[in-house]
C-alpha cells in the first residue's frame, strides 16, 4: 500500500519556526528548567536537520543528559520522566501565556519526535454595521480559529 508523503514545512516556516523556537526557549517556564530546555531545543533541532532516525531514548539520554553509552532504560527512565514533564510544561504554556502564540510544537506520547502546528486565531470584529448587534451587545465574540498542521509527520518522514 502507497502511503502518501507529508509535505515538508516551506522554508519561512522553517524559519519561523527556529525563531519561535528561541523566543519560547526564553519563556519564564523554560528559563526555570534547564533541563527541559535543553531537551526541547535538542528535539527540535534534530527535526529540522532531518536527523529524525537519531531521536531515540539512548541518544537523548546520552547527547542532552549526559548519561554513559552504557545507558539501560529498563534500569533509568530519567528520559521518559523528562519527555513526560516537558509535555505538561508545553501544554502548561499553550493554556497560558503562549495562547496566542502562532505555533504550537507537541511532543506526541509513545514518541520523542516533535509535530508543529501554525496556529492562527481571529476575532471577527469589526465596526458595526446598523442595525446590527455588537459583539459585546450579544454578551460574545464570535471566533474562528484556523490550524494548518505544517510539519507533524513530516520530520518522521524526512529520512
Amino acid at each position: 500500500m502507497n502511503v502518501p508523503q507529508p509535505q515538508l514545512p516551506v522554508a519561512s516556516d522553517a524559519e519561523d519556526l527556529t525563531q519561535y523556537l528561541e523566543r519560547l526557549l526564553r519563556a519564564e517556564r523554560f528559563r526555570k528548567s534547564p533541563s527541559l530546555r535543553q531537551l526541547l531545543e535538542y528535539l527540535v533541532r534534530k527535526c529540522a536537520e532531518g536527523s529524525v532516525d537519531s531521536i531515540k531514548e539512548s541518544t537523548i539520554a546520552m547527547d542532552v543528559f549526559g548519561r554513559p553509552t552504557s545507558f539501560d532504560s529498563r534500569l533509568d527512565n530519567s528520559v521518559r520522566v523528562q519527555a513526560h514533564r516537558l509535555r505538561k510544561t508545553l501544554e502548561g504554556y499553550y493554556e497560558a501565556e503562549g495562547a496566542a502564540d502562532v505555533f504550537r510544537i507537541t511532543i506526541p506520547k509513545g514518541s520523542y519526535v516533535p509535530s508543529f502546528q501554525r496556529h492562527q486565531e481571529q476575532l471577527d470584529v469589526g465596526c458595526p454595521t446598523p442595525g446590527a448587534k455588537s459583539p459585546e451587545s450579544s454578551g460574545r465574540l464570535r471566533r474562528k480559529a484556523r490550524r494548518t498542521e505544517i510539519g507533524r509527520a513530516s520530520c518522521r518522514e524526512r529520512v
